[in-house]
């Protein structure tokens, strides 16, 4: 089995953010000062905190490494171009499982069976599946 891509990420994130901590701050705190300032350590305090359990859905669902870090990638992705339209933001966790579940289960029904197995090819393609105005919603 190949190793993944995603958990060196983090664990190089982590490690230029000193732990990805950002003190104790809540995930509401942190997304309203990436919202208002672009704060990249913010946004990978949160990359850090939610990656591995974004790439655990994209893994469960998909079954296969690359195109679990393809929608790992591109729910992030989703994160930096629809912060201001969450409207929950105390709900940051839930927000990107379900944006990573709707995004993996559209990754599956692009699957052509008469391709080479692979579905999406390229990270625009699933990020462009999403509604940007809901993000909430998966095309």
């Amino acid at each position: 089995m190949a190793n993944s891509a995603a958990p060196v990420l983090l664990q190089h994130l982590r490690r230029l953010t000193g732990g990805g901590n950002h003190g104790d701050s809540s995930d509401h705190l942190l997304l309203r000062r990436f919202i208002e300032t672009r704060d990249d350590v913010a946004f990978t305090t949160l990359l850090c905190r939610h990656g591995p359990m974004v790439l655990g859905v994209s893994r469960r669902v998909l079954h296969d490494h690359a195109e679990a870090e393809d929608v790992f990638q591109a729910t992030f992705l989703v994160l930096l171009r629809c912060a201001t339209s969450i409207r929950k933001l105390e709900s940051l966790g839930s927000w990107l499982h379900g944006v990573a579940y709707r995004l993996a289960q559209r990754v599956i029904v692009a699957v052509d069976p008469a391709s080479d197995g692979r579905g999406l090819d390229n990270l625009v393609a699933i990020v462009n599946l999403v509604d940007h105005n809901n993000p909430s919603r998966v095309y």
